[in-house]
């Protein structure tokens, strides 16, 4: 486990409140070709949470550092890992999804295709040219894999994802009942990019 703390150097109350709350933390896993991310909080949310989303878009830009987000940050770390072989990255992974609005769109998926809120394994996978691919691309969790092949397409090259989501029980207390089963009250919502095999440009 790897945690990334993200501040600015210079000083002043508005970088202090941030610096102790925004980063992010991630399992590096250069044998598997993974990332799985655990924890994700940007500059950008912590600013906005901190402060009821009374700071204008300029003041935040000032805020925050030039390396800010996610896939800068989870990038940064893979490629000093693994050297010349960061290009292998295969697989990016999303556990624990907490964040409202990518909730709203996994719940949203499940309950189109099957009418309930959780979908355990091997739960739905979609391409990233179809509709749901293209909606769970543009959540605040799903976004960080875009940025991803775009900022480092010289080194990963163009690929052809896909994107799975699912759910299961966090079994707090050693015993799943029934309606645990039923009621998702101890769903745990993950998120899976396959980022497929490097492919030639057309």
């Amino acid at each position: 486990m790897i945690q990334i703390k993200i501040f600015r150097t210079d000083q002043g109350r508005l970088v202090r409140d941030f610096q102790k709350q925004a980063h992010y933390s991630a399992w590096y896993i250069p044998a598997a070709s993974s990332i799985v991310v655990t924890y994700s909080r940007s500059p950008q949310f912590v600013l906005n949470d901190r402060y009821d989303g009374q700071l204008s878009p300029e003041t935040i830009s000032r805020s925050v550092p030039p390396l800010n987000r996610l896939s800068d940050a989870i990038w940064t770390t893979w490629s000093a890992r693994t050297g010349p072989n960061a290009r292998g990255l295969r697989y990016l992974g999303r556990d624990n999804v907490v964040n409202p609005d990518t909730l709203s769109v996994m719940k949203g998926i499940f309950a189109a295709l099957h009418h309930v809120e959780q979908v355990f394994w091997p739960g739905v996978t979609s391409s990233i040219d179809s509709m749901i691919g293209q909606a769970l691309l543009g959540t605040p969790n799903g976004v960080a894999a875009a940025w991803l092949l775009i900022d480092h397409h010289s080194i990963l090259g163009r690929r052809e994802p896909t994107v799975t989501i699912w759910t299961y029980l966090d079994d707090f207390d050693g015993e799943i009942t029934p309606e645990e089963m039923t009621d998702g009250l101890n769903n745990i919502y993950m998120m899976l990019w396959d980022l497929g095999p490097p492919l030639p440009y057309n």
